[in-house]
């Protein structure tokens, strides 16, 4: 049995959710795949519970409406009775964009961004999905559905060299300059 609760991480209210149960399936050249292979939904109060879990290596990801999905734990299960909780709370989702410049304010196209580490209310964010993505010509950048939290920004552009580990910004923010 899995059980647990979905709230909003900033007004701890409980929210009425989904719980997926992805299968995590590695990948010969790197990476893995995420396939559903059981689901449930929570009520009003946020409880939710998932009776005969399905067999095999898997993680554990809250879905709400207007939230970004949340993996909230991982488990290898083998058919055999027991109990594991998995209580979680999700931020609603934002959007995020931004333009990289060099050091004359040139715009660079085709530099790597990756959002990593989201964090709020000194509360760890453990995503469902990636945020990578490449600036166009401009050396604009758009993210869509990234959580309202402080992250840091990984930048990548062959040639160049970006002093420190990247800036730390706030995903709420309307336009990033980097």
């Amino acid at each position: 049995v899995l059980e647990g609760t979905i709230a909003d991480l900033e007004t701890k209210k409980p929210l009425a959710g989904r719980v997926e149960l992805q299968l995590i399936d590695p990948q010969k050249k790197g990476g893995y795949h995420y396939s559903v292979i059981g689901q449930t939904n929570a009520d009003a109060q946020g409880k939710w519970k998932l009776k005969n879990a399905p067999v095999g290596w898997v993680r554990i990801v809250l879905l709400a409406d207007g939230y970004v999905p949340r993996v909230v734990g991982y488990g290898k299960y083998t058919g055999e009775p027991g109990w594991h909780p998995f209580n979680g709370s999700l931020l609603r989702s934002a959007k995020v964009s931004g333009r990289v410049v060099d050091e004359s304010q040139k715009p660079l196209a085709d530099a790597e961004i990756k959002l990593i580490d989201f964090e709020n209310l000194g509360e760890n964010y453990q995503t469902a999905e990636d945020f990578r993505t490449t600036t166009d010509a401009e050396g604009r950048f758009h993210f869509d559905n990234a959580p309202t939290a402080s992250a840091n920004v990984m930048l990548h552009k062959k040639g160049y060299v970006l002093p420190g580990l990247g800036p730390t910004i706030k995903t709420s923010a309307a336009d990033v300059v980097l």
